[in-house]
């Protein structure tokens, strides 16, 4: 009983906190919000971290946030639903993020409508494609779009994320971004060669505490 209390009362700490920090970072002009300090606070009291995209990937993320000029997706829903969906919504630009776990999702649809954002999440149980699994998106009109942050669906996935651009190819910019994460792991390797024979794009790999690649459609 002492133990769940202890870790109740840790919890509504850390809760408070990001909840500071957060409100601080939507109050920061683009160029602070790329401070490694303060996204690694995020990141931890953010209370995910299991989970959560690590600091290096979020500050990828928002930095091509902060040049992206067009409708954003978001594959899998999290800390980044956040930090993205202030950087959208200072932009004025759409934001979607699609997420297969409901539970998860409507703790993250709370917490977007406790900042007041302006980012949509869809909960979309994930579809059986045959040679893979992938979200089942019904976008009541589908943008095109200028930056992808694909963090799910969950690796153990048939297929991983194989099935992004397949079903999306179609929705995306001339020189759309796609950031990747976890591309230390071969599964994740051999989607980006495999995607490579659907699309040409020119890839920047970080190869940092938070292993990741930006691909850049030609």
């Amino acid at each position: 009983m002492f133990a769940n209390l202890k870790t109740s009362i840790i919890n509504r700490y850390k809760s408070f906190i990001f909840n500071r920090i957060l409100r601080g970072f939507s109050k920061l002009n683009f160029t602070e919000m790329t401070d490694i300090e303060t996204i690694s606070k995020l990141y931890y009291y953010f209370g995910n971290c299991g989970w959560s995209a690590k600091p290096e990937y979020l500050l990828t993320c928002i930095k091509y946030a902060i040049d992206c000029n067009g409708p954003i997706l978001e594959l899998g829903s999290g800390l980044s639903t956040l930090i993205i969906g202030i950087i959208a919504k200072k932009k004025n630009i759409e934001m979607t993020s699609l997420e297969n776990d409901l539970k998860w999702g409507d703790n993250i649809i709370k917490l977007i409508d406790k900042y007041k954002l302006d980012n949509i999440v869809i909960i979309n149980p994930l579809k059986d494609y045959g040679e893979y699994e992938w979200y089942n998106p019904d976008f009541k009109k589908t943008p095109s779009f200028n930056l992808v942050i694909c963090d799910g669906p969950p690796s153990k996935t048939k297929g991983g994320r194989y099935g992004f651009l397949p079903i999306m190819k179609e929705s995306l910019s001339l020189g759309a971004v796609i950031i990747v994460d976890d591309t230390i792991r071969i599964e994740e390797r051999d989607i980006i060669k495999r995607w490579a024979e659907i699309i040409e794009f020119d890839e920047i790999q970080f190869k940092n505490n938070s292993p990741h690649s930006v691909l850049i459609l030609r």
